[in-house]
């Protein structure tokens, strides 16, 4: 079944596109964190950017940098918040949310590190 982005970007429903090419497409989310948050999807749907085509992720990124600095212009706001995500709708997309220094935007609990465990952690990320 395709996801509601798929029915987005194949104009089976509504959206406030602001962005669109042969690959991806910009919108307006519907549930703002912010307002001025915009959704940009890969036209190609897959799951997670690690399923993406790297080509495509390249494009992805130079977009999302694009957008990021349009956003700033426009929106008058201080940086944009970028989250990857796939876990609410289960298409690969980027979320672009407008944050100002005197309103930050925080997502996520926090946690620490035990004695010694951030070594080991570091240990496993630097194998090859």
């Amino acid at each position: 079944m395709p996801s509601i982005f798929t029915k987005i970007i194949n104009r089976e429903i509504p959206a406030e596109i602001i962005y669109e090419d042969d690959e991806v497409i910009a919108f307006l989310d519907i549930n703002p964190v912010r307002k001025g948050h915009v959704l940009l999807v890969p036209k190609e749907e897959s799951r997670r950017l690690h399923d993406v085509e790297p080509a495509l992720a390249a494009i992805l990124m130079i977009t999302t940098q694009e957008l990021m600095l349009h956003m700033k212009e426009v929106l008058w706001c201080d940086y944009v918040m970028v989250i990857v995500e796939w876990l609410e709708v289960p298409h690969t997309h980027i979320k672009l949310i407008p944050c100002t220094e005197d309103n930050p935007l925080s997502l996520w609990e926090h946690e620490s590190y035990a004695d010694g465990e951030m070594a080991d952690y570091a240990t496993r990320l630097r194998q090859e």
